[in-house]
């Protein structure tokens, strides 16, 4: 009884020292996913893991803005895009779609549409 109780001491305590890092998805006019994890992005759904596990897919146009450990970049592009700094974004979502994950690469070129349309470069646009 007393060694289970100072393992899962011992365990807590690495926990709390070392938390692991996770990412955020914010859907317009709702609270914030956090503590969550994104695996994919197909068909204009992003995916990602809740807390119970469970792959919750949404609309990628219902995503007001992510944080995501794969990309800092991208995430910095998100909140820029998420302010309306359009012009901002577009140069970041550019220079992360080529390289990573397949999902970083859909949501880049689906983001890029969305900026250049919005910051009045439908040039850009046509090229994602």
């Amino acid at each position: 009884m007393l060694r289970a109780t100072i393992n899962s001491l011992v365990i807590s305590v690495i926990f709390l020292a070392f938390p692991l890092k996770a990412d955020t998805v914010k859907l317009i006019g709702r609270p914030a996913f956090e503590s969550v994890r994104i695996v994919d992005c197909r068909a204009g759904r992003l995916a990602f893991r809740g807390v119970s596990e469970e792959i919750l897919r949404k609309a990628l146009a219902e995503v007001e803005w992510f944080d995501c450990e794969a990309s800092s970049a991208l995430s910095k592009a998100e909140r820029l895009r998420a302010v309306a700094d359009f012009s901002a974004a577009l140069e970041l979502y550019a220079g992360v779609s080529t390289t990573g994950e397949h999902w970083l690469a859909e949501v880049c070129s689906r983001r890029i549409i969305d900026c250049a349309n919005r910051c009045g470069r439908p040039d850009r646009a046509v090229a994602a």
